[in-house]
């Protein structure tokens, strides 16, 4: 019995390391320069304990950029072409962009009905959303939108003022910008008042999406299996978000509408042009009614709960490394507020929308910063038919997954001379005119591009020209330095967190 047991245990280890070699040939067998992975992780062993997943994305894409244009890795198992040549990423996020038109992550309509939004979905049913939602991002709704911003300006100063000003205790910036950007787009993708500042108790919204985005190593393979193999996750019923997130939202989101509906009432945010499209096929309310743009109650929340959960963690990522590094090199810092002093005098004194439009340093801090520190450090396509690369013999099957390294990109210092260096000039219009326009994607390109990101970029500006116009921000100590990248999480964060001293400035 012993010898039958050591017999079929070594069978399944010689036919297991069988596949192992033939699935590791893939991309060499297609004629493809390829990496060549021995383990049953790919090219992603260690990542999550030893690596960041951004970090190994753009070692890759360094190993390979002056070699070739394109190159084939595994991601776990999962065949996947890396784009390492701006022009061919040009061409597959743009110009051939009808072969890659699916991000290829996994979405569960009927088990995990949150998960299918416009992030995720594809096909027509892609297409008809993005029609639908495309004008809520325009500058005209933002600038409709911008008082629910700006109303939680002054709540701001207050928190910040009353717990870090006046008593002297040292601020984590994290935690006060995920506060801000709760408050702020709680109010905008569900109309409800998180009270997010509220010392008391933490509210359960900001409790739920701390817990989504503090994800174990465990938890970052997961996201990765579940969406390399789909088909599999769809069958086994797998989920990306829990059942008590589901059934939080799905509850205050069904009362929220039928308190809307009940009272008529209509406000400024993106829930009431939601709104529109469930009941009027249209977020204009001049316009008459189209059956074929209606949405429903499941559409909805999906698309209210992605608003939700791709801003506050974006958002607040971008606003704490931001005032990390204008309180690391303090003559940007001042820069910024003598700007924003300057303008502001323009505009009743007031930190209005037009006011921030005009704050072109303050623009130059946040796209150095989002350089640097991108919150999402990888694009993902899905080849939804075989593709032929330009110039080539070479096919790109169906339903390979196509890689684009961002924080690669943007660290490249053939690109970016000294990557590691903040300078906020690099994005004068000067600078910007003299690189390739795809050397800078933190919101992707392309059709598939991210929808939300003048809403993105409206609220941290708005948050950033708020705190520096009344404190000046030091890092504390208590900052670890240089930043160390905690590895456990998909995200971008500090290890340690990010600290700082709060000092009001007089008026």
């Amino acid at each position: 019995m012993l010898l039958i047991i050591l017999t079929s245990i070594l069978g399944f280890a010689l036919l297991f390391l069988a596949f192992l070699r033939h699935r590791f040939s893939y991309w060499k067998n297609r004629g493809f320069p390829s990496t060549s992975p021995c383990t049953p992780l790919g090219d992603f062993a260690g990542v999550g304990i030893k690596m960041h997943y951004h970090v190994k994305y753009a070692q890759l894409y360094n190993a390979f950029k002056k070699k070739t244009k394109f190159f084939g890795a595994f991601l776990y198992m999962k065949p996947t072409l890396f784009i390492t040549d701006l022009d061919l990423l040009r061409t597959v996020l743009v110009k051939d962009f009808h072969y890659f038109e699916d991000r290829g992550v996994y979405y569960n309509e009927k088990e995990d009905p949150l998960t299918a939004h416009i992030f995720a979905i594809e096909g027509e049913k892609w297409r008809k959303m993005r029609n639908n939602l495309s004008p809520t991002f325009t500058s005209g709704k933002m600038k409709y939108m911008f008082h629910t911003i700006s109303d939680k300006g002054q709540v701001l100063i207050d928190y910040i003022d009353k717990h870090f000003a006046k008593t002297g205790a040292v601020m984590e910036g994290k935690d006060v910008a995920q506060r801000f950007t709760a408050d702020v787009i709680g109010s905008c993708a569900f109309g409800v008042e998180v009270h997010a500042f509220d010392t008391t108790k933490v509210p359960e919204i900001i409790k739920i999406a701390k817990g989504i985005f503090s994800d174990s190593a465990f938890g970052g393979m997961y996201f990765f299996l579940v969406s390399s193999y789909q088909s599999l996750a769809r069958f086994l019923k797998l989920r990306l978000i829990a059942k008590y997130v589901e059934d939080y939202f799905m509850t205050m989101i069904k009362e929220n509408v039928e308190y809307r509906e009940t009272n008529c009432v209509v406000r400024a945010d993106f829930f009431n042009m939601l709104l529109n499209l469930k009941n009027r096929g249209t977020i204009f309310e001049d316009k008459p009614e189209n059956e074929e743009g209606k949405i429903t109650f499941k559409e909805l929340a999906a698309e209210s709960a992605v608003f939700f959960f791709a801003g506050f963690e974006t958002s607040s990522s971008t606003m704490n490394f931001a005032l990390y590094l204008l309180a690391s090199h303090p003559e940007v810092q001042e820069k910024v507020r003598a700007e924003v002093r300057r303008v502001k005098a323009l505009h009743d004194n007031k930190i209005s929308y037009e006011a921030l439009m005009e704050m072109k340093y303050l623009t130059q801090v946040f796209d150095e910063t989002l350089r640097m520190y991108p919150p999402v450090g990888n694009l993902s396509r899905n080849t939804i038919r075989d593709y032929k690369i330009p110039d080539t013999d070479l096919v790109v099957p169906q339903g390979t997954m196509i890689s684009i390294t961002v924080y690669g990109i943007h660290n490249d210092p053939d690109i970016y001379p000294e990557p590691e260096k903040f300078d906020p000039d690099r994005f004068t219009p000067e600078e910007v005119a003299k690189r390739h326009p795809y050397a800078y994607i933190p919101f992707g390109k392309g059709p598939r591009d991210c929808i939300g990101n003048r809403f993105g970029m409206l609220q941290v500006k708005f948050g950033l020209a708020t705190i520096l116009d009344n404190f000046k921000v030091e890092v504390n100590p208590k900052t670890i330095q240089p930043i160390v990248r905690e590895l456990k999480t998909r995200n971008v964060a500090a290890k340690g967190g990010l600290w700082f001293n709060i000092t009001r400035l007089e008026d």
